[in-house]
């Protein structure tokens, strides 16, 4: 699927063809299916999120999921030199998760002491819809130029 940076691979070892997509290691089912097993929690974003805010041990475990979103951020800065990286879908509406990414980019950073260029991220203005009314424009894009 173009355009979904979900698919892009990390966490490789190409000798015995193992490779992970970002979105397997952070995509959010994968994160709650890994914290219910780990930490017994239930299958729940606001409560994950809930509960890292009072137990250090399960916001370390999401902040390192959160260090490979931070990384491709910092790869896509690079590549394609952006004013600002958007982050859209409705845990972008979560100030909390906004936080947590900001603070694994700066972790990072810290580590990369010749990487200069520091990604401004921020929610996109409107979060889980972005992508209904993206497509929306488009198709009204496709209609005027098919004259309907």
């Amino acid at each position: 699927m173009p355009g979904n940076f979900g698919y892009e691979l990390i966490a490789n070892n190409p000798a015995d063809a193992s490779f992970q997509t970002l979105g397997g290691r952070i995509g959010f089912q994968a994160v709650l299916k890994d914290a219910e097993q780990q930490f017994g929690l239930e299958k729940n974003g606001k409560i994950l999120f809930e509960v890292m805010k009072q137990n250090q041990e399960v916001k370390e475990f999401y902040q390192q999921r959160m260090d490979y979103l931070a990384a491709s951020i910092i790869n896509l800065q690079y590549i394609l030199d952006p004013d600002i990286i958007l982050i859209g879908g409705a845990v972008s509406e979560n100030p909390f998760f906004i936080q947590v990414l900001q603070d694994s980019l700066e972790r990072i950073l810290r580590h990369r002491p010749h990487h200069k260029v520091h990604p401004k991220i921020l929610p996109a203005q409107f979060f889980n819809d972005a992508n209904l009314l993206g497509a929306s424009y488009h198709c009204q894009k496709e209609l005027e130029r098919l004259n309907c």
